[in-house]
């Protein structure tokens, strides 16, 4: 029997008995009726307190992306769903990576019946995928004191991609471009903008291409020619291996490659070069190579996520996947170099045709002041300079580009002073 007929029952008799009662002046009949009422008043109570309250709870995010360093504006809507007014508290559960900057993360209110309500506040997180999922509500009913606890779920997510730093110039020369035109010098001559040199006329030659104070000493028709520039497939390998990323602070040296990874792809990308990306470290995670800002925010989503790891089966660089690579590319590789064994791996690649830059992150960026006081840290700072010097020395004569960059500057001065122009041509 439902407690809607219950209640009418017990009601109804209760009414009838006190009539009667009344009608006959006996107190034996009306008494009859309190345990009447009593059990009505019982199952109302015990009805209420097995109601649930009617709470909605709405969370909604500024934006769901965002680079590292902004803030993210939140909004909590609340609103009494119920028949009756109640007061409300309620609480957000948030991660400990995520710091409020601004506003509260608590409420309490009293809410009428179809009431709504709201709170706001700003909050920032550092890089990677974060999950704001719970929100802790008390409840007390107005008419009857009853207190009720719950854990709502109002999920939201949001990623936090790496900072993009803008890049001035970034000069690559792989051996093999496309066929579409770019920003890439080939060495090839034909339709561009930079001379290349002169060639003997051809039928079918443009006429305006025709160098005529060559034809005036010469009295031969002679073509100039321009360097042309296309696109290029670009390959960025991150080093992700604990054992490479090793210094007084390895997450932070690890966050500054993954921030050159992220403007090195994004200026790339922009100049309309096929880019992929290998994150190398806890499994080979990688981003097909693409064109445009879809492919931008793929590989921007691989990095927001991107740790380090320690895995007995990538200790070394031998297991690169080479053959993601198109043949005679150019391969950017963002490490600080483990040893010997990295060195022969890019002497490899180096000698299958492959261009290589390497971004070279110092573990020990600024200088030995704050360990003078310690002779043995110095004495093995010292030791570990000497040691990444040599191995940056031997990449050089091999052949392949080594961008030595001190991560307390930014890194387009970096890039400048080994990839601008000017800097190839006084190579």
């Amino acid at each position: 029997m439902r407690v809607q007929t219950k209640l009418a029952i017990y009601i109804g008799a209760g009414i009838a008995l006190s009539v009667l009662g009344i009608l006959l002046r006996s107190g034996r009949v009306l008494a009859l009726t309190a345990p009447l009422f009593v059990y009505a008043s019982a199952l109302v109570g015990f009805n209420m307190m097995r109601q649930k309250p009617q709470i909605s709870v709405c969370r909604r995010l500024e934006t769901s992306l965002v680079e590292e360093g902004q803030q993210i504006h939140v909004t909590l809507s609340v609103e009494n769903r119920g028949t009756s007014a109640l007061w409300l508290g309620l609480s957000e559960k948030l991660p400990s990576e995520i710091s409020v900057m601004d506003g509260e993360t608590s409420l309490l209110a009293l809410l009428a019946a179809a009431e709504q309500t709201s709170i706001s506040y700003v909050i920032q997180a550092p890089r990677g995928s974060h999950s704001i999922s719970g929100v802790e509500m008390v409840t007390c009913g107005t008419s009857i004191p009853i207190l009720y606890r719950e854990l709502l779920l109002a999920k939201n997510l949001f990623r936090v991609f790496p900072r993009i730093e803008p890049l001035q110039e970034l000069v690559i020369r792989p051996r093999n471009t496309r066929i579409y035109a770019g920003n890439v010098k080939t060495g090839i001559g034909g339709v561009g903008l930079d001379f290349f040199g002169c060639r003997d006329y051809v039928t079918g030659d443009d006429i305006k291409r025709i160098n005529w104070r060559a034809y005036a000493k010469r009295e031969e028709l002679v073509i100039n020619e321009f360097e042309q520039e296309r696109v290029a497939d670009v390959s960025i390998i991150l080093d992700a291996r604990k054992r490479a990323n090793t210094s007084l602070n390895s997450q932070k040296l690890f966050d500054c490659a993954v921030r050159a990874a992220a403007s090195i792809s994004s200026h790339l990308l922009t100049q309309g070069n096929n880019v992929g990306l290998l994150i190398y470290g806890d499994y080979i995670n990688w981003t097909y190579p693409g064109y445009g800002k879809l492919q931008q925010r793929r590989i921007l989503d691989a990095l927001s996520c991107a740790t380090t790891a320690n895995k007995p089966a990538f200790e070394d660089l031998h297991k690169l996947p080479a053959r993601f690579f198109p043949p005679r590319s150019q391969l950017v590789v963002l490490s600080p170099l483990a040893g010997l064994d990295d060195i022969e791996v890019l002497g490899m690649l180096h000698a299958r045709g492959y261009q290589i830059v390497l971004v070279a992150p110092r573990p020990f960026p600024s200088q030995c002041r704050q360990h003078k006081a310690d002779p043995k840290l110095a004495f093995a700072q010292r030791i570990i300079r000497l040691k990444r010097s040599f191995l940056l020395d031997t990449l050089t004569r091999i052949g392949i580009v080594v961008v030595d960059w001190n991560t307390d500057t930014p890194l387009s001065h970096s890039l400048s002073r080994v990839l601008s122009r000017q800097a190839r041509r006084y190579r």
